[in-house]
């Protein structure tokens, strides 16, 4: 498995038309020729939901269940080979989009208060630096 960082394509004319894509997923329990299989529809958020999505970008399980419309808990059943299709793709589709969306909203925060981004990252740096390493 290669460690270099996925290029984000971003959707497929077909994707847009329909949305989303189709990917088969399997679920935890069973071996690789019996584990339990379902095809799910991996789909562009909706601008409504994309302070969800922002929200969501150190969670993949959420962000997985937000692709997907499916209820919380439910990508914690997944295997770890869908998980990784699932957030490969939901962001591949959704990236393009959602990257205008940040960039408008950082250009509304400057014009409303110049400053306001980089004294975020300031701040939000302080406190990582502040905050105790996890064990892992």
């Amino acid at each position: 498995m290669s460690t270099e960082p996925t290029e984000l394509t971003g959707p497929t004319d077909n994707e847009t038309l329909i949305g989303g894509i189709q990917v088969e997923i399997a679920f935890r329990g069973g071996s690789p020729t019996t584990a339990p299989l379902e095809t799910v529809f991996v789909r562009q958020v909706n601008v409504e939901e994309y302070p969800d999505y922002l929200r969501w970008q150190d969670d993949e399980p959420r962000l997985i269940e937000l692709f997907c419309g499916k209820p919380s808990g439910w990508a914690k059943t997944l295997t770890r080979k869908s998980h990784d299709e699932i957030v490969e793709n939901g962001e591949r589709i959704n990236n393009d989009l959602f990257q205008s969306w940040v960039k408008r909203r950082q250009t509304r925060m400057e014009r409303l208060s110049p400053g306001a981004i980089e004294k975020m990252m300031e701040r939000s740096l302080t406190l990582s630096l502040k905050s105790p390493p996890t064990a892992g």
